[in-house]
């Protein structure tokens, strides 16, 4: 092998290097970019515009410092109460609103016309096996006195965290249950006070 050969062979491995870095710097860019918008200098708007969950988890860490709550605690909650669900501000059927699952629950909303519905719709959900022979021997009416339970008693006050939570943020009601990142805010501080106390 000539000294020219061992020179050029060189010279590929280099450029090959040089060309797997730059890939590899890229990637973790832009990984990076996406992951945690705020990090890489990116202002509000160019925030706005990155990916949902992007913004969503920009959210969190920033109402996770300001309320001085663990992101990580915020996160664990509201994927608990809602899978960071918004239902684009309606309550949830548990009367929970927004990503964080504040709730607005009170004897009017229970007493609705849909109670007929809701009986039956958790009817279908005891009955989910799929298996014909099951079905077959599923007694409705038995099930159905199970669900025949004692009134809620909406003076609870873990029914009403959301004027509290958005009492908290100097916030209304309506702007929390419409709002995500105000949402998260909201159930940050509620979180901070419920530690406080």
């Amino acid at each position: 092998m000539s000294a020219e050969h061992r020179r050029n062979r060189n010279k590929k491995r280099l450029l090959v290097y040089g060309v797997a870095s730059a890939v590899v710097v890229a990637a973790t860019t832009g990984t990076l970019a996406l992951a945690s918008p705020g990090l890489l200098g990116l202002d509000t708007d160019q925030a706005a515009a990155a990916p949902a969950g992007a913004r969503l988890q920009s959210e969190f860490e920033q109402a996770a410092e300001e309320f001085d709550v663990p992101q990580s605690v915020l996160m664990a909650v509201s994927y608990r109460q809602t899978r960071w669900e918004d239902h684009d501000g309606l309550p949830s059927t548990t009367g929970a609103y927004n990503v964080m699952g504040l709730t607005d629950v009170d004897a009017d909303i229970l007493e609705n016309d849909g109670a007929a519905e809701e009986r039956e719709h958790r009817l279908e959900h005891m009955n989910r096996s799929g298996d014909p022979v099951v079905e077959k021997h599923f007694d409705a009416d038995k099930a159905l006195e199970s669900l025949d339970e004692e009134p809620v008693d909406t003076d609870d006050p873990r029914l009403h965290t959301l004027d509290e939570a958005a009492g908290l943020i100097d916030a209304s009601a309506e702007k929390v249950q419409s709002d995500t990142g105000e949402s998260i805010r909201a159930g940050a501080a509620l979180l901070a006070q419920y530690q406080k106390d």
